[in-house]
Order: C-alpha cells, then sequence, then structure tokens
C-alpha cells in the first residue's frame, strides 16, 4: 500500500497529512513520524503492516 503525505514541521514537531485519506499524525522526529504514518494507515485501511516492509 501507497500513501502520499505532506510533511512539515511547526517547530516543535513533525506533522504529516494524508493526501486523499483522512489522516493526520504528528511526532517529535522524522523517525517516529514514519512510525505513527504506517500505525494510523494500518488503522485506517484495517491493513496491517508487516514487519520488514519497505514504505515509501
Amino acid at each position: 500500500m501507497v500513501v502520499k503525505v505532506e510533511v512539515h514541521n511547526d517547530g516543535e514537531q513533525w506533522c504529516a497529512r494524508a493526501i486523499g485519506a483522512d489522516l493526520l499524525t504528528c511526532a517529535p522526529t522524522l523517525d517516529e513520524l514514519m512510525v505513527e504514518v504506517k500505525d494510523a494507515a494500518a488503522c485506517h485501511y484495517h491493513d496491517p503492516v508487516q514487519a520488514g516492509q519497505t514504505s515509501t
């Protein structure tokens, strides 16, 4: 599954908003943000991301 997101930093944390889906999540680092995006997408689409899968 590919979920395209727009990412921005508000000076305190990183936020990602999905394009074409109702997903928004924030985290203190980019690495943590990617984990949050994967988790939000898995919950939204009911399609758990497998450990070790490559995200784009």
